[in-house]
C-alpha cells in the first residue's frame, strides 16, 4: 500500500527492507471538533497538545486511542506513516521540516525514507508549526 503511494504519486521516498538507526519521525494521531490531525514529530521529542491545538485553531484536542488508529488509517499505530494516510489533515514540527532527509518505521523490519518537501507536496492543506516541547 505505501510503495504504490510512493510510486503512484512519484515521490522521492523508499522503504527501506530493516528498521534504521538514528533519529527518526513518529506520527500520531489526534481529533477535534475540525477533524482528524496527523501530528509528525522526532522521536526525540514530546508533542505539546497546546502548541498542536494552536497551530490546527482547535480548542479541544485528543490523541485518537491506539485501537483506532488502525481503523481510522488502516496502519498499525506504531507503524504509521507520514503520507498515504487520506483525508487526514498533516502537522508537520518545524524541526521535522527542516531535516534534510526523514526516516519513520513503517513496518516490523521497514523503514520509509522520504525529503520533508515530499510529505507536504503529497498531503494538501499541510501546516508547518512548532508543535513540540
Amino acid at each position: 500500500m505505501l510503495e504504490d503511494f510512493i510510486e503512484s504519486n512519484s515521490l522521492e521516498a523508499r522503504v527501506l527492507p530493516y528498521v534504521s538507526e538514528g533519529k527518526k519521525v513518529v506520527c500520531r494521531l489526534f481529533s477535534s471538533e475540525k477533524g482528524d490531525f496527523l501530528a509528525i514529530f522526532f522521536s526525540s521529542d514530546r508533542i505539546s497538545k497546546k502548541k498542536l491545538a494552536k497551530a490546527v485553531g482547535t480548542g479541544e484536542l485528543k490523541a485518537v486511542p491506539f485501537d483506532k488508529v488502525e481503523d481510522e488509517t488502516g496502519y498499525l499505530p506504531e507503524y504509521l506513516p507520514p503520507i498515504s494516510v487520506y483525508g487526514i489533515r498533516v502537522i508537520i514540527d518545524e524541526k521535522v521540516s527542516n531535516a534534510p532527509k526523514l526516516r519513520c518505521v513503517v513496518g516490523e523490519e521497514k523503514t520509509l525514507e522520504i525529503l520533508p518537501k515530499a510529505i507536504m507536496d503529497s498531503n494538501e492543506d499541510s501546516i508547518v508549526a512548532d508543535i513540540t516541547e
